[in-house]
């Protein structure tokens, strides 16, 4: 049996960041059951707080560290799915990945694929294990059925809530304050496994059909579309009814209430303005581009009621009161 000297980070006692330690540690061949490893990206996540603060208290000294990937450089008796050379990588107790090479259990460790590079083997692991219990392995039966809804909270790649085996409904959500946003949304909408999006909107939520959307359908857009085609319309009608009932003004002679309304659907083409707005509100040119084609198509619809509307509605004038 012979030994190798590795870095290792580790705590003698609970508390803050300054407990962490660089020491060097000795390890040695594999036994029965186990592999050593070299690694070559190490993974940093909130259990590690938790162990190293004490809210999840262990033995001292603590070797700290869950995930991590790289090499398998010898491996102990019994172990068969892994091998000398073998790219692998882990999510796993018992701690103490933060060093450059450890023995551990084989059969918490998995075979990395050559299309997965190691910073992502060491990222993915925990994440991966996360969604396929709580997909698969959370409810009594067993699994989720098909119809039901599952939420995820921050969205990042559209494969990791992608569930076609469950049959699910996938319902994403995305803050605000992601700096793109715009482009998330997009892919979700036109290539993720999301059936519905949650976006924050000022504060609100608004809730989108996402799955096989056009642009024109992200939250964005249609907040666009609906304040020009029906806002301002109905803004206009309902502010000039006001103004007439409380005796502040009067119809002009031979003009009635109802080409208001199409005066109001026309007073929708808003091109100015309203790009000048979504300049001043979005920094993220895919929402930009989206408002943009949003406005230009609310233009258009405005337009055509407005002139419909008056078409029909122009004709014989009457005397105001009558």
């Amino acid at each position: 049996m012979h030994s190798i000297q590795s870095r290792a980070i580790r705590i003698d006692q609970h508390g803050g960041p300054e407990q962490l330690k660089l020491v060097t540690v000795s390890v040695g061949d594999p036994g029965p059951g186990e592999i050593r490893i070299r690694h070559k990206a190490v993974g940093l996540n909130f259990i590690d707080v938790y162990q190293r603060s004490g809210l999840y208290p262990s033995p001292m000294p603590l070797q700290l560290g869950m995930e991590a990937s790289g090499v398998v450089e010898a491996v102990g008796e019994g172990v068969s799915h892994l091998q000398p050379g073998d790219r692998a990588a882990y999510a796993s107790q018992p701690p103490g990945s933060y060093c450059d090479v450890r023995v551990m259990p084989a059969k918490t460790v998995c075979k990395l694929p050559e299309a997965i590079d190691f910073d992502t083997g060491a990222a993915m692991m925990l994440k991966g294990l996360t969604a396929q219990y709580l997909l698969k392995k959370a409810r009594p039966v067993e699994g989720l059925e098909p119809g039901e809804f599952v939420v995820t909270q921050e969205i990042g790649e559209p494969e990791s809530v992608d569930s076609p085996e469950a049959a699910a409904t996938v319902v994403g959500f995305t803050p605000k304050s992601l700096p793109n946003r715009g482009e998330l949304i997009r892919t979700y909408v036109m290539e993720g496994g999301a059936g519905h999006l949650i976006v924050d909107l000022a504060g609100a939520r608004a809730i989108v059909e996402a799955a096989g959307a056009d642009p024109l359908l992200l939250p964005d857009s249609l907040g666009i579309f609906f304040g020009l085609v029906l806002g301002k319309p109905l803004g206009i009608a309902l502010f000039s009814g006001a103004a007439i009932a409380l005796g502040w003004c009067a119809l002009p002679e031979g003009t009635r209430f109802t080409q208001i309304i199409g005066v109001g659907c026309l007073a929708g083409i808003g091109f100015t303005m309203s790009i000048f707005i979504t300049l001043l509100a979005f920094d993220d040119p895919a929402i930009v581009v989206s408002a943009k084609t949003a406005i230009l198509a609310s233009s258009l619809v405005a337009a055509l009621m407005g002139a419909v509307w008056l078409r029909r509605t122009t004709g014989p004038s009457q005397p105001a009161g009558g």
